[in-house]
């Protein structure tokens, strides 16, 4: 980083992590506390929700449930949750699950003060305040219980959108292991893959600073020697914490710093899609690296440290052909589809989606900025 240009870091509240982490929220929460928690049915239907729910009953909390959230949550759905927020009369948000319910109640906060979400998407100024957010996160990848970034589907446009906003932030982060113990093996493998992508983008944002290193680079490497016993047994709490401290490592990474082009690719084929996120991210991680190491070729030798790679005597871009190779070994490891072909997915090129990639903010972090015959020749990659 160029000292001589100015750079800014912020973080989260409050981040609790440790196997029984869950326990602290009520203390966290208040007394008056009235929580609308958002999930969705697999989390209700675990046995998760029903945790959470006896210690606010423990606590003689009032709290309500929204657990209509789907994957690629839409407008329409935040609204349905802002409504149940209205007229219970709750103050606060708690997203419990994946990346999906929390988007959704950072989403649902926004509503709170006014205005669409399609006005915010058009550019509309966020509001300087929303009720308090905390975050429970059940799966290992999306960092969203730090992040001030929102993603949500336009069911009109079929695009995901992405709003930003340090508001958003999550008051208190939960990180309970013990959550993900039941996680079936596919759900690790796929959340796994988004943290790994966000270990990376982040790490080579063309805005990185040394403090979003720090995070990128750990990150990179709890997920380097923990993604694979992870996802063979979601039980084993070591491998399964270490991979959720690694989540949100990369959630205090790029939450400040953005991802780049394989966030833009996987979005615009995820929204067309609807493959999971880490997998249509997973289709663009090795052709993306290719694309950007001649631009950060020094980054990658760092990278080859912390995945424990011997570049020793190697020229920078062979050690980033090493690195390449073992990302993409890791997703080959917990079977990840690297193809659409191997998805049964079919996808249409077509100048709509190469605008929609050219114009994505993740884009316009990433190192090396593509044409739109690069954006295609990308695209093709992933047939």
């Amino acid at each position: 980083m160029n000292i001589m240009q100015m750079a800014q870091h912020a973080n989260p509240g409050k981040i609790i992590i440790g196997a029984g982490a869950l326990k602290e929220i009520v203390n966290e929460m208040g007394p008056r506390s009235f929580p609308l928690i958002v999930t969705d049915r697999g989390i209700a239907d675990s046995g998760i929700l029903d945790r959470l729910k006896s210690l606010f009953e423990e606590g003689q909390l009032l709290f309500r449930v929204f657990d209509e959230t789907l994957p690629d949550p839409s407008a329409e759905m935040v609204e349905k949750a802002a409504v149940v927020y209205r007229e219970s009369g709750c103050n606060m948000l708690i997203g419990l699950g994946g990346g999906s319910p929390m988007d959704v109640a950072k989403a649902c906060g926004l509503l709170l003060k006014g205005g669409k979400l399609s006005e915010y998407f058009e550019g509309k100024p966020l509001p300087e305040e929303v009720p308090p957010i905390f975050a429970v996160p059940t799966t290992a990848g999306t960092g969203a219980e730090v992040s001030r970034v929102v993603i949500i589907t336009d069911n009109v446009s079929q695009e995901k959108k992405v709003l930003r906003g340090i508001q958003m932030t999550p008051k208190v982060a939960i990180l309970d292991p013990e959550l993900l113990t039941t996680i079936p093996p596919k759900l690790a493998a796929d959340t796994g893959t988004d943290a790994l992508a966000h270990a990376v983008e982040s790490y080579v944002s063309k805005l990185s600073t040394p403090f979003s290193e720090a995070f990128s680079l750990q990150a990179l490497r709890l997920i380097a020697t923990n993604l694979i016993p992870a996802v063979e047994n979601p039980a084993n709490l070591e491998a399964t914490g270490n991979m959720l401290m690694a989540s949100c490592m990369t959630g205090l990474a790029f939450a400040n710093v953005g991802l780049g082009l394989v966030h833009a690719l996987g979005h615009a084929v995820g929204a067309r899609t609807h493959i999971a996120h880490g997998r249509s991210c997973a289709l663009f991680m090795a052709p993306v690296m290719k694309f950007n190491a001649p631009v950060c070729e020094e980054k990658f030798s760092l990278m080859a440290q912390a995945m424990g790679i011997n570049h020793n005597g190697l020229m920078p871009d062979e050690t980033a052909s090493e690195v390449i190779d073992a990302v993409t070994h890791l997703l080959d490891s917990i079977q990840i589809p690297l193809t659409l072909a191997d998805t049964d997915m079919k996808l249409a090129l077509d100048e709509e989606i190469v605008t929609e990639i050219m114009t994505a903010p993740p884009t316009g972090f990433n190192p090396r900025m593509p044409t739109r015959e690069e954006v295609i020749a990308l695209l093709k990659t992933a047939m």
